[in-house]
């Protein structure tokens, strides 16, 4: 026996064994076809780019193993996720960027200056203008993000890296300090390296920046804002 079937006003004559299969494959073809919202061809905080074949993060979201993600307060994003921006930084990772601790770096002459309790040595280097900072530190993990400690001297004391920003022509000029990277090629002074871009761990006033796109296999701190990578 067969079954016929009309498909548009014709007899369709179909075996027992493929009665089952064709009653479904005419549902199929009554059923709606798949609607494309080109309005949304992206995943989420994502925006079409370009040549409208690529989706790309968009403003004030940065891209992460888990997604395009929204950048918190005092962040901003990067080709190496949400940043701190300049005068915050993260205590530890995985935290929400915190101003850095007031106080640190001001320049002074005496103690008295140093209002703030935590920073309360005014400290002088050789012929450098007296800062306030704190004293006792073990390791730079106990100094403010971006500050070394100087257990040389008693009591040890939290100081800025030595050498950043001096001027240099090349990698002599910043030998033995902190910062023994000459930029020959476009400020002309010793940086600090090695720096951490997901917790910026340079002084106020800088960021740390992956130099990776530019032909520099380091990650090197210069002035907040001008990080183009």
């Amino acid at each position: 026996m067969t079954t016929k079937i009309s498909f548009f006003g014709a007899p369709l004559r179909v075996p027992p064994k493929r009665r089952r299969m064709a009653r479904w494959a005419v549902l199929a073809l009554l059923a709606p076809g798949c609607v494309l919202d080109t309005d949304d061809l992206c995943g989420p905080n994502q925006v079409i780019w370009g040549d409208d074949q690529r989706c790309v993060c968009a403003e004030g979201t940065a891209y992460t193993p888990e997604g395009c993600v929204a950048c918190g307060e005092n962040e901003m994003a990067s080709a190496a996720g949400c940043l701190c921006v300049a005068g915050f930084v993260r205590p530890a990772a995985g935290q929400a960027c915190a101003p850095i601790p007031a106080g640190i770096g001001q320049a002074c002459t005496t103690n008295a200056e140093c209002l703030n309790p935590e920073f309360p040595q005014c400290q002088v280097d050789g012929t450098n203008p007296g800062y306030c900072t704190s004293t006792g530190c073990a390791s730079r993990a106990d100094c403010p993000s971006g500050y070394a400690c100087n257990t040389d001297a008693s009591p040890s004391y939290c100081r800025p890296p030595d050498g950043a920003g001096k001027a240099c022509t090349g990698p002599a000029d910043c030998a033995g300090t902190d910062a023994i990277f000459c930029d020959i090629f476009v400020t002309g002074t010793c940086l600090v390296q090695d720096c951490n871009v997901q917790t910026n761990d340079c002084i106020a006033g800088s960021e740390c920046c992956d130099l990776t796109n530019f032909g520099i296999p380091l990650n090197l701190c210069i002035a907040a804002g001008e990080c183009q990578s």
